[in-house]
């Protein structure tokens, strides 16, 4: 096989191994961002990590967890974190994730929206209309 049609099978493994069921589930980024993100939730009593885990298995919980710490998150750990709350939309669906943050209060239902308009950096309330009807855009809330 030449070299060529070897690189062009590269890309159709990854492919088939990252849509494979058995594949292995989200992982908790390991980064200098991460360990500013997680002091910062530890600071607000919230931990972290556990949270991750548990929302990356559908627990509405750990889910609501970190919604809660959208509150405590600020600068880098504010960048990783709404990129944590895109892939959990992404992950759960619109009317799971609307689901439990519905139950939310009313400033973190904003933050929240507000850390997923950052972290889409497109439109996106028409995919998702359940949970973007859950606050209203903010236009200080974009993508930079």
């Amino acid at each position: 096989m030449t070299g060529l049609k070897r690189l062009a099978l590269i890309p159709l493994a990854v492919l088939v191994g990252a849509c494979h069921p058995n594949a292995p589930r989200a992982q908790f980024p390991r980064s200098y961002m991460d360990t500013v993100l997680v002091a910062q939730a530890a600071a607000a009593g919230i931990q972290y990590r556990p949270a991750f885990v548990a929302a990356s298995e559908r627990d509405s919980g750990g889910l609501a967890t970190l919604f809660r710490a959208t509150l405590a998150a600020d600068g880098v750990g504010a960048d990783q974190h709404s990129q944590i709350l895109w892939e959990q939309l992404q992950a759960w669906g619109d009317s799971a994730f609307a689901r439990v943050l519905r139950v939310a209060p009313d400033t973190v239902r904003k933050r929240v929206r507000c850390a997923l308009d950052y972290a889409a950096c497109q439109p996106w309330a028409v995919r998702y209309p359940s949970t973007a009807s859950l606050a209203p855009e903010d236009s200080h809330c974009v993508c930079r």
